[in-house]
């Protein structure tokens, strides 16, 4: 009970801050800000559908969705993230001891659509990517990144324009364009 409480007081005071919610239930994030409260609900509501309405470019702030510790995997997210045609601008600068440079460091049976991402990921760890782990059936579609991706790190490295590794499950990609 106190759980659910907790989650419908975040749902509440998600809602009624700075979001509106389209008739069909997806959050609409427009900046900064939403992205880092999108960031935030996911630990109560992992779940939450998102709509972009406007290109949001993060600037220089590193916040990610899903937990962004490699030996933490308490928040995944889950839902479906429709960019709805719209750009997202990352300069990700990821130092060792945190692996997951991404802007979904870890995802579980989420769907991410029509979105393109630009900008760029240095990373010294491991998976560099747009979705840096992925678990259960992952959706990806009409995805375009145009992100400048490099890593320093020596040894083995899982660098991808799209998903840095799936751990457990099923990758779907369709029509989707790395440049």
């Amino acid at each position: 009970f106190f759980q659910a409480s907790l989650a419908f007081f975040w749902l509440m005071a998600f809602s009624s801050a700075t979001h509106d919610i389209a008739a069909d239930g997806f959050y609409m994030i427009a900046n900064v800000s939403d992205w880092r409260e999108f960031a935030t609900l996911i630990q109560t509501m992992p779940t939450v559908n998102v709509k972009m309405v406007s290109d949001i470019d993060l600037g220089d702030d590193q916040t990610r969705i899903g937990t962004v510790s490699e030996s933490d995997h308490t928040y995944k997210y889950k839902g479906v993230f429709d960019g709805t045609g719209h750009t997202l601008t990352v300069r990700y600068v990821v130092s060792s001891g945190d692996d997951l440079a991404a802007p979904f460091a870890k995802g579980e049976g989420a769907t991410i659509k029509n979105l393109r991402v630009t900008g760029s990921i240095a990373s010294t760890g491991y998976h560099p990517s747009l979705v840096s782990d992925s678990w259960g059936t992952t959706c990806i579609s009409n995805v375009w990144s145009d992100v400048d991706i490099t890593s320093t790190r020596t040894g083995w490295v899982e660098a991808s324009a799209i998903v840095g590794c799936m751990k457990a499950g099923n990758l779907q990609m369709t029509d989707c364009l790395f440049t």
